[in-house]
């Protein structure tokens, strides 16, 4: 996964992601829609728009309550666009979920990190 070698932080991901996740979410539904949605995931949820990078699991449940089978089309979207923005080819995994692929791009980036500490001790 070199093409994560740029990336500075975690917070930087999380930043991608939204911004990736905003973008897939007009791309489908509009600027007007994509706002009603937003506005229901806080009301229903507590979750605030720019909360979504550290709660994925409850944005992911509120998608797939939303949408049903459609959640998982949206998440196929942002997730093929994420994996754009950072260089990488996303390719399917049998089994995994939207939260799966994240996961592995955090540990990723975290194992980036320590590679990195590492050659400067070196």
């Amino acid at each position: 996964m070199e093409g994560m070698a740029s990336m500075k932080s975690m917070e930087e991901f999380k930043k991608i992601l939204l911004e990736t996740i905003d973008e897939s979410m007009v791309q489908v539904f509009g600027n007007t829609s994509t706002g009603v949605i937003y506005d229901y995931i806080k009301g229903n949820h507590d979750l605030r728009k720019e909360d979504i990078p550290e709660n994925l699991e409850i944005f992911s449940s509120s998608l797939e309550k939303m949408f049903g089978f459609g959640a998982t089309l949206l998440e196929k979207l942002v997730l093929k666009k994420l994996y754009t923005k950072l260089g990488l080819r996303y390719e399917e995994k049998e089994g995994y979920k939207f939260l799966d692929y994240i996961k592995e791009l955090k540990s990723q980036i975290i194992l980036d990190y320590i590679q990195k500490i590492k050659g400067k001790i070196s």
